[in-house]
């Protein structure tokens, strides 16, 4: 195992650099028009890179800011044209939901011991029922404005919508469908499918 402060001693590589990035449409807790993009501003958002800037310099580069905490978010994009090939990691959707939830609960933890003040307690219970009310909620706050939308059709809703955390399994499926068509028409790369489980 390499240790991170030893990365900048790598020699460059010659043809393909790896790098990682969510894309779009991965939000929690978020509107219908966060989620549902244009295979464009997919494609820009895959070509966004974003970071958090704990040593903002100043004009005459000392630093201004040496505390743990960041000073600005900062991003960055690229031109889509440079990426050569693409891998596509699916994770089982029903496991992507669970993961959610858990990250969820993380979060809310980190809340609570960041606003120790406050009395902030855990959302939802970490078994069956908690995972149940979770879907349950994100499925509420989501349904008035998937009846509302022209993207979303209303046949299929029907039929989905006591589907425990339905809006999860549609934003995952979502996601999917726009990285198969940025990598397959709008930049025509290939990509190398991997199935997380596998």
């Amino acid at each position: 195992r390499l240790d991170s402060d030893k990365w900048d001693e790598l020699p460059v590589p010659k043809r393909w650099i790896v790098t990682k990035t969510y894309c779009g449409g991965f939000c929690n807790a978020c509107s219908i028009n966060e989620y549902i993009q244009s295979p464009q501003a997919f494609l820009t958002s895959c070509a966004t890179a974003q970071w958090y800037d704990f040593n903002h310099k100043t004009g005459n580069g000392s630093a201004t800011n040496t505390s743990s905490r960041p000073t600005s978010l900062r991003k960055e994009s690229y031109p889509p044209s440079r990426v050569g090939k693409a891998i596509h990691l699916i994770r089982n959707p029903f496991s992507n939901v669970i993961s959610r939830f858990h990250s969820q609960q993380r979060k809310q933890q980190q809340r609570a011991k960041h606003f120790l003040h406050q009395n902030i307690t855990r959302a939802y219970s970490t078994d069956r029922e908690g995972f149940r009310s979770f879907c349950a909620a994100s499925d509420e706050a989501a349904l008035d404005q998937e009846r509302n939308s022209h993207n979303v059709n209303q046949d299929v809703l029907h039929l989905v919508k006591d589907v425990p955390c339905h809006v999860d399994l549609f934003r995952w499926i979502e996601w999917h469908n726009q990285a198969f068509l940025v990598t397959n028409f709008l930049i025509q790369v290939r990509s190398h499918v991997v199935h997380y489980e596998s």
